[in-house]
């Protein structure tokens, strides 16, 4: 298989520590026969080591599902986290079987910002998408392709591919191998299932199975309204046999600012018209305010240029006299 090769950001910011000893075991096995994987418990190490790498996980206690804390209280404090809360009492800390994570602002900061990036997650329920995201990229690229490819989608996801520096040429392998080769991803209990997650330095609209055709639902997950994604070694709420597994990597989340985009392209038949309008107005808003940002940024940078100019054997510095009359 091709490997995905990351960019400097990514390598300095969300690559951490591994899972150790039961941790990536338990949460790669899916043999739901297995007595060892339905006694797996989470514990101080497999927490720390998913708030490493942007993972925001709450303890969820069963039969309930309901987690150990209010946790919208926590949902916009970047730097919590569940390892050292003071919100539940010790004991409780790590006196589950099961977790889930929030979405939305995470503690990892952008190498050059500085600011916080935010967790995301695709949710597929359907057919429709898992069967997409298994066609081979080289199919998707070709101009002759299907109908619902757009000239916007290949062009996405050329820029995908080139942001992680995707070698070797093949072709044949699909985005689902490749997302899974590149970042965190978990199967789950519905045949078509998949939480695919990134880091994002924007956080955009999520997208509801309420925003869909019927029959064609999937989710995107970026804040706190749509609630929790359940972890990788965690029992499903109604089919306590069922344990989530990892299928993608489990050391570091994928940072990228174009998936978001690329998914509403690739499934927007999916979507009703009114929500597709909603999202693309929006769309629209955010390219205008960063068109405008970037404009200022330029004229601030284009305002303070100098000249070096050679008089005698020094050097004199003058600003440009024109542009500083703006």
């Amino acid at each position: 298989m091709a490997k995905v090769v990351f960019s400097q950001s990514i390598a300095a910011h969300c690559r951490a520590g591994r899972y150790e000893g039961k941790g990536i075991a338990m949460l790669r096995n899916n043999n739901n026969d297995d007595a060892n994987i339905n006694n797996f418990k989470f514990d101080e190490s497999s927490i720390k080591a998913l708030e490493r790498i942007g993972i925001r996980p709450v303890g969820i206690f069963l039969p309930s599902n309901a987690t150990g804390l209010s946790w919208s209280k926590v949902y916009h404090v970047p730097e919590y986290r569940w390892s050292t809360t003071n919100l539940v009492n010790e004991y409780d800390r790590y006196s589950f079987t099961n977790a889930a994570t929030m979405l939305g602002p995470t503690h990892i900061r952008d190498a050059k910002t500085g600011q916080y990036l935010n967790l995301n997650a695709l949710d597929t329920d359907c057919e429709k998408v898992n069967n997409r995201l298994g066609i081979p990229i080289g199919q998707i690229l070709d101009p002759s392709s299907w109908d619902w490819v757009t000239d916007k989608l290949r062009d996405l996801l050329r820029e995908f591919l080139q942001d992680n520096r995707f070698v070797n040429g093949n072709y044949n392998l699909t985005l689902l191998d490749i997302l899974k080769d590149s970042t965190f991803v978990t199967k789950t209990r519905k045949i078509y299932g998949h939480h695919i997650y990134w880091l994002s330095k924007e956080q955009k609209r999520s997208i509801g199975t309420a925003n869909c055709e019927s029959g064609h639902e999937f989710e995107i997950k970026t804040d706190n309204s749509l609630g929790l994604c359940t972890l990788p070694g965690s029992a499903h709420k109604d089919d306590p046999n069922f344990r989530y597994a990892a299928v993608g990597v489990t050391d570091h989340i994928l940072a990228n600012d174009v998936l978001y985009d690329l998914f509403v392209d690739m499934f927007q038949d999916c979507l009703s018209n009114k929500s597709l309008d909603k999202i693309i107005r929006a769309q629209k808003e955010r390219n205008s305010r960063r068109r405008i940002k970037n404009d200022k940024k330029n004229r601030r940078a284009i305002r303070g240029s100098v000249i070096v100019g050679r008089q005698t054997s020094e050097y004199s510095i003058y600003r440009y006299p024109l542009l500083m009359r703006r």
